[in-house]
């Protein structure tokens, strides 16, 4: 139990980081100052990056389904019964990974107008 929570935790404080790094990277490139990063700039003036971001996270869905299924042990030492068998589970769990992309599309819509735009245009 602590094991899964201690990987979860710092996977998630890990994205954090990647995404804070990340936010730094394209302010130094996109040439933002401090003072144009305003609650009230950030639903309107940062529209395009959201949705660049979305449409980012759409994109890379598929590999993410194929990278989260892979198997988790040596594939060596299984005969190949118990090989074909993971193939094709794997194969069906792809198939409903693949399936559920427009979920993680609405989530972010929805995710986007409740917490951006509505937190900022109070």
């Amino acid at each position: 139990m602590i094991r899964g929570v201690g990987k979860f935790a710092a996977i998630s404080i890990g994205g954090l980081l990647l995404l804070l790094v990340l936010g730094m990277i394209a302010s130094v490139i996109f040439e933002l100052n401090p003072s144009q990063v305003s609650g009230s700039e950030v639903a309107t003036s940062w529209l395009w990056f959201r949705i660049a971001l979305y449409l980012l996270l759409i994109l890379l869905w598929i590999p993410a389904c194929k990278y989260i299924t892979r198997a988790r042990h040596s594939e060596r030492d299984l005969s190949e019964d118990v090989k074909k068998q993971l193939s094709d589970k794997r194969s069906k769990d792809i198939r409903y990974l693949k399936s559920q992309w427009w979920k993680i599309a609405l989530f972010m819509i929805f995710g986007s107008f409740l917490s951006v735009d509505r937190c900022f245009n109070m």
